[in-house]
């Protein structure tokens, strides 16, 4: 009886369901209906469903699995078709689509059991306005009367795999609520499971290890200048033998971890290509590219793969000798190639900046070849995981610019320390997952939004404070172009120290209370580190290369590491913890004496106790400085600079 009854409904004119109340004055007559044995995640939609509709308006819907006289949402696909007939297409909306709509009084949120429902959940209290920022502070509007409507909508994410890597977005709740789903997130059964990894990247040497083969077999490894090495080096990838050995590392690998559903067959990090004779044939034959006897060898595999797993994926890297496509091979259908563009300008969009033209023509032409294509994107600088990274602009630009290119799984690398703690952390994390889940989002509204409800009193200041850091990379007029890399010191102006400061002093005085004082606070860490790094800058005076007051600094960066470590962190460096900054300031910090030579036009001041290094070279008559000026935050410095030459191998140098 209650089947035709909803039916009815069904048919009434469109007016009358274009809007419903859930909730009048704090009270429901409505209920959650799941199926009758929910996937885990299902259960989790109705959990969550009635947590938040119950804080934002004080009524707690009942989850029932069996309909009850009053309307209903019903959360999935089977209640959706055998309450009230209507199909929900699973086959259209993938794992993670859903299906959002108003029939009559009721209220249908459905999706695959995985996690489409749950997502549906999800997207449904994101349009009434809830936000989880971070790991402890949300918004959850208070409103006693919930009404909704008219909905008729169908939503699936931009990129099948949103991996923000970054360590504030690793708890489960987190990722789970802003609709995350890679591999280093705590997500369970509970949440739908994730896009799992097994291993992770790097694998050439647990393919076929060095330690278990080289001694017999040489020839499985690389060849380098004539001579097969089983450091620093690769595997032959066109050696049957190291074929059949993979091929069976990575059927072993499936059948040991079924929960994963990526196993990856990449390169070691490094250099160490094979030079034998059949690899360079391939080589050649793929128009001189690197990444031929990769893509060969990795379809080789997953050839097999496909046979024995259907589903399964295999994963490979497109990364520094092999960014480059081939000009043949074409990636098979269960293949995932991660192009890992990291020598790039970070400050700016990819048709802003001519550092970064050759990554953009590798994204163009991978996408031509394969519409699997993922991106390995850097958004951190990992010699110093808490210097300034004003990359916010070309964050939002670059996950667009993945999407009009076919791109299908972003993984964004940044500060994953143990700790967490880099710069601007938590609001680089919710940045990315909202705009990888939709890259048409508002930038500006998605920053607006989080300093509101992370900054309360002191909003205005904050986002002062980041447009004044993303004016320092910001190209003409609207900033002063500096760029952005990965690795070193970031490219800004003499006073943005002291502005900065200012605004971050205002911001703790208008600030709501304490603690938002602490968290105005952990972003001044930033700032703060930036001075003490600036302080470094060693100069050549009274026959020594030191700088300024290095007792009182050492000082001062030993009571900072203190500092960082009541914040919780434990890193400021991609896998260093502190006591190598403690090592670093010993071995570093004082005064190196100089020695010098001169001639007619030019001085020379070097220093032994750094192996003999040209510290400054001057032209006399115009007291210019030749040599390249070496930034404080660079790696080793003061240990750095003067006269070197170069010899790169055959793949793109830095700039």
């Amino acid at each position: 009886m209650l089947r035709i009854c909803l039916a009815v409904l069904l048919v009434l004119p469109a007016a009358f369901a274009q809007r419903i109340t859930l909730v009048r004055e704090g009270k429901s007559a409505y209920s959650i209906l799941t199926a009758k044995i929910p996937s885990p995640s299902e259960r989790r939609a109705a959990e969550e469903l009635q947590r938040f509709l119950a804080e934002m308006s004080g009524a707690r819907l009942p989850i029932v699995s069996a309909p009850s006289r009053g309307p209903l949402i019903l959360l999935g696909a089977a209640p959706a078709a055998q309450y009230l007939g209507i199909r929900v297409p699973l086959d259209k909306l993938g794992p993670e689509g859903f299906l959002l709509k108003i029939a009559g009084r009721h209220l249908i949120v459905a999706g695959s059991p995985l996690r489409g429902t749950l997502y549906g959940v999800y997207t449904l209290l994101d349009q009434l306005g809830c936000r989880w920022f971070t790991r402890e502070l949300s918004r959850i509007p208070k409103q006693p009367t919930l009404r909704i409507g008219p909905l008729d909508e169908t939503g699936r994410p931009a990129f099948e795999y949103r991996e923000p890597f970054i360590t504030e977005a690793f708890d489960k709740d987190w990722a789970a609520r802003n609709r995350t789903n890679g591999n280093s997130a705590r997500l369970d059964e509970s949440t739908g499971g994730k896009i799992q990894y097994y291993p992770f990247v790097h694998t050439f040497d647990q393919l076929v290890p060095p330690s278990k083969y080289f001694k017999d077999h040489p020839e499985y490894f690389s060849l380098i200048d004539g001579k097969r090495r089983a450091e620093r080096s690769q595997l032959c990838l066109t050696n049957p033998e190291v074929l059949r050995l993979a091929t069976a590392t990575v059927l072993e690998w499936i059948r040991t971890h079924p929960e994963a559903t990526i196993y990856s067959v990449s390169q070691n990090d490094g250099d160490g290509w094979c030079e034998c004779d059949n690899c360079r044939r391939v080589e050649r034959e793929e128009g001189g590219r690197h990444s031929g006897p990769i893509l060969r060898f990795v379809n080789s595999v997953a050839a097999q793969v496909e046979k024995r797993y259907p589903g399964r994926l295999i994963d490979t890297l497109a990364y520094h000798y092999s960014e480059d496509p081939p000009s043949q091979a074409r990636p098979r259908p269960n293949v995932r190639i991660r192009l890992c563009p990291y020598n790039l300008c970070m400050a700016h969009s990819y048709g802003e900046c001519e550092y970064n033209q050759h990554a953009r023509r590798n994204i163009e032409a991978w996408s031509a070849i394969t519409r699997q294509l993922y991106i390995w994107h850097y958004n951190a600088n990992f010699d110093h995981f808490l210097l300034p990274f004003p990359d916010f602009d070309q964050l939002a630009a670059s996950i667009r610019f993945y999407q009009r290119h076919g791109v299908v799984g972003l993984f964004m690398e940044g500060a994953y320390a143990p700790g967490g703690g880099g710069d601007g952390a938590e609001l680089r994390a919710y940045l990315l997952a909202r705009h990888m889940w939709d890259p048409d989002l508002d930038l500006e509204q998605t920053i607006d939004e989080f300093l509101q409800g992370v900054y309360p009193g002191a909003a205005h200041h904050m986002r002062a404070y980041y447009d004044l850091l993303r004016a320092q990379v910001r190209l003409p007029p609207a900033g002063r172009g500096g760029h952005l890399w990965i690795y070193g010191f970031p490219e800004l102006s003499g006073d943005y120290a002291l502005r900065a400061h200012a605004l971050l002093h205002n911001a703790e005085v208008d600030a709501d209370n304490d603690d938002v004082r602490a968290r105005i606070r952990k972003v001044r860490l930033s700032l703060d580190y930036f001075d003490l790094i600036s302080a470094r800058r060693c100069v050549v005076r009274g026959g020594v290369y030191e700088p300024s007051d290095w007792a009182g600094l050492k000082r001062k960066l030993l009571a900072f590491l203190d500092t960082l470590h009541s914040f919780g962190l434990q890193q400021l460096h991609e896998g260093r913890p502190f006591d190598w900054d403690r090592e670093q300031f010993d071995k570093y910090l004082k005064p190196f004496p100089v020695a010098t030579l001169a001639a007619d036009t030019l001085r020379l001041d070097l220093a032994p106790d750094l192996n003999g290094r040209v510290v400054r070279l001057l032209d006399k008559g115009t007291g210019i400085g030749l040599l390249r000026r070496v930034d404080p935050g660079e790696r080793f410095y003061p240990d750095l600079g003067g006269i070197a030459v170069f010899v790169h191998p055959d793949f793109k140098a830095p700039p």
